[in-house]
């Protein structure tokens, strides 16, 4: 396989990992669809699970997905929750690579990673660029883009602008203070004044009764 090709719409396809045998999937079947029930709908990351998931994306990477749900029916729906899932991951913290975002440069990854010493001895050129794309990534790793929640506004302000509200009462249970002694001995001098001119005057002072509130 030259791996020069990879990356374009038409991919080889790549070869199971070894022990990959198509006996085990009515096991890996059921162990896929309890691991999804327990999970929120993603698979298991075994070797298995992982090239059965490749296989998958590179029918829909070259248009051949309806084709891939024909003979595999009891696997498409748990592929096609589990790709979304893995997009959705994708979108919120892309991968930094130097390398196609593609199928089998994904798998390729995803083999490397399991034994790089061993993949290295069979594969030496393509464990070079392997190799300097784990690095890259290490060296530029995902940062989740942080919310920014915008402070709340000063109060009776809006934009910037300071709004007229009413004026502020005193807190529950806090009693209101009272006037000052220099306040009510001027007003108790002020109505001083006012009865004395009126007896002066010579008029009567006519004292009435005030409804009691109810």
């Amino acid at each position: 396989m030259g791996y020069k090709h990879l990356g374009g719409k038409h991919e080889p396809v790549l070869p199971p990992p070894p022990g990959f045998h198509h006996a085990n999937r009515h096991h890996e079947l059921t162990l896929g669809v309890s691991h999804a029930l327990h999970n929120g709908g993603r698979l298991p990351g075994n070797p298995w699970w992982h090239y059965v998931q490749y296989r998958r994306d590179l029918a829909a990477y070259e248009g051949h997905h309806a084709r891939f749900a024909h003979y595999h029916p009891r696997l498409i729906a748990l592929l096609d929750r589990d790709a979304a899932l893995r997009a959705q991951d994708e979108a919120a913290c892309p991968t930094a690579t130097l390398l196609p975002k593609s199928p089998d440069w994904l798998y390729l990854e995803y083999r490397y990673s399991l034994n790089p010493a061993r993949f290295s001895h069979f594969h030496p050129s393509l464990a070079g660029i392997l190799a300097s794309d784990a690095a890259f990534k290490e060296a530029n790793p995902c940062v989740m883009a942080e919310m920014l929640i915008p402070p709340p506004p000063s109060p009776g302000g809006v934009g910037g602008i300071q709004v007229p509200g009413p004026s502020p009462q005193p807190p529950s249970g806090q009693a209101v203070p009272e006037p000052s002694s220099a306040i009510l001995l001027a007003s108790g001098l002020v109505l001083f004044l006012l009865v004395g001119r009126r007896f002066k005057g010579g008029g009567a002072l006519v004292l009435r009764k005030l409804p009691v509130p109810t």
